[in-house]
């Protein structure tokens, strides 16, 4: 075969698709401090998100109402307008326990799945936190007793986390920092935004608080 006909060949290859191969580069991500911490491994493959992840602007319609009901009916209203990126519904139903809460459920889903994370934090993962209803809300001290559910939309160098959820019927964006736990503001912006209702200056109602995990859900 001469050095021409190689070449076409090679070029067809190329043109088909059948020569392409996923491009690996290093890993980043941003821990609930701010740090960016980089995978030992230089060339584990990354899983590009999707694109609409960067951008949850389509939720922003309902800020300010009452979509979905509660946490968890607006989270699987959200898991409807993007595809169930989030989850399978049916995989959800699976997972209940006995007392029946539907955020326990997904979080019972993401945990059986080695979803749950303390530590790491992206924009399309889901935020759980503990002890926010009835009894709980003062002894806070179950920390499986999963009460409440939002969506992450943004992380920020700070380790600041910015959620949408359904807090007392009203659609609103919460805020999360683990590096700030015991701070309601910092330089006029929210750190900690409060989870329930208490008197004004109580750390133990902040987010930060009441977090339970973050379920990865890419």
């Amino acid at each position: 075969m001469n050095k021409k006909l190689i070449l076409t060949s090679l070029m067809g290859i190329l043109i088909s698709g059948c020569f392409y191969q996923t491009p690996k580069i290093p890993s980043q991500k941003i821990d609930t401090n701010g740090s960016i911490l980089s995978d030992l491994n230089a060339t584990q493959e990354v899983k590009e998100a999707p694109k609409f992840i960067k951008d949850f602007s389509a939720l922003d319609k309902y800020l300010g109402k009452n979509a979905g009901k509660d946490c968890s009916g607006f989270v699987f209203l959200a898991n409807k307008e993007y595809e169930n990126f989030f989850f399978e519904p049916e995989d959800v139903s699976k997972n209940y326990d006995k007392k029946g809460r539907r955020s326990k459920a997904i979080y019972n889903l993401f945990k059986r799945n080695d979803k749950i994370s303390q530590n790491f934090a992206k924009s399309g993962d889901l935020i759980f936190f503990a002890n926010t209803l009835g009894r709980g809300a003062q002894s806070n001290k179950d920390k499986e007793n999963i009460t409440h559910v939002g969506i992450i939309t943004q992380v920020f160098k700070s380790g600041r986390v910015e959620f949408i959820h359904n807090l007392n019927g009203v659609i609103k964006k919460g805020y999360m920092n683990l590096g700030e736990k015991n701070r309601h503001k910092k330089d006029g912006k929210v750190q900690n935004s409060y989870i329930i209702k208490c008197k004004k200056g109580v750390s133990n109602c902040l987010t930060s608080q009441r977090f339970a995990g973050f379920g990865e859900v890419w």
